[in-house]
């Protein structure tokens, strides 16, 4: 006989960060839209997110603790300038305010970059700094293009790479970023256990640090 409650565990913050130049415009309409549309859907309830796109600079299109309303519809890909290094420092120091011990950057882009003030091993090394871990979702021909791998790979992230044709990618993407999320978690407790004043309870919080 036993009484079950789910909790969350860590709370997360997520900051997505999408590549806004012009040569993604198909990759984003085709590609990242439906992607993100979908994994909205099932992330667990106690995650914070951002959305914004990034080419010159940033246009943050959802904030954080905003209510969802399909603000991807907003986004568009005409920028002719792009700058991941410079931008993702100043993304990684607004994540690093939020309170979630658990913070990922996914970065979103063809990789392809033309700063010149910040090196991606700045970048890298300001993640890493905030322990900050940076998942990256690439399009285009990013598989020679260490823009999208080597930030994922030097933060303990991961990377997944999008059909150059079809801009899809791989089918266990979700799953994979998922475990990256803090997910709902099922505990079971013994009824014979807990103080006679709660014996008809069937329900109850728990707080876990």
């Amino acid at each position: 006989n036993t009484l079950k409650s789910s909790f969350n565990g860590t709370p997360t913050a997520i900051y997505f960060f999408i590549d806004t130049s012009l040569p993604m415009s198909d990759a984003i309409d085709r590609g990242v839209k439906p992607f993100l549309n979908s994994l909205l859907q099932v992330l667990p309830q106690n995650t914070n997110y951002a959305i914004a796109g990034f080419d010159s600079e940033i246009k943050l299109i959802k904030p954080f603790g905003e209510n969802y309303s399909s603000q991807l519809n907003q986004l568009s890909a005409k920028g002719q300038r792009t700058e991941i290094n410079r931008l993702g420092i100043i993304a990684l120091e607004e994540l690093a305010k939020k309170e979630e011990k658990n913070k990922l950057l996914i970065l979103i882009s063809d990789g392809e970059f033309e700063d010149t003030a910040y090196t991606i091993d700045e970048f890298i090394e300001k993640a890493n700094l905030n322990n900050i871990t940076i998942l990256s979702l690439g399009y285009r021909d990013t598989v020679k293009n260490q823009g999208v791998t080597k930030p994922a790979i030097n933060t303990q992230g991961s990377f997944w790479i999008a059909d150059k044709i079809t801009h899809q990618l791989p089918k266990n993407c979700t799953d994979e970023i998922l475990k990256y999320i803090s997910t709902p978690k099922l505990l079971s407790v013994d009824k014979g256990a807990l103080p006679k004043s709660m014996n008809k309870t069937e329900t109850f919080d728990l707080i876990v640090e």
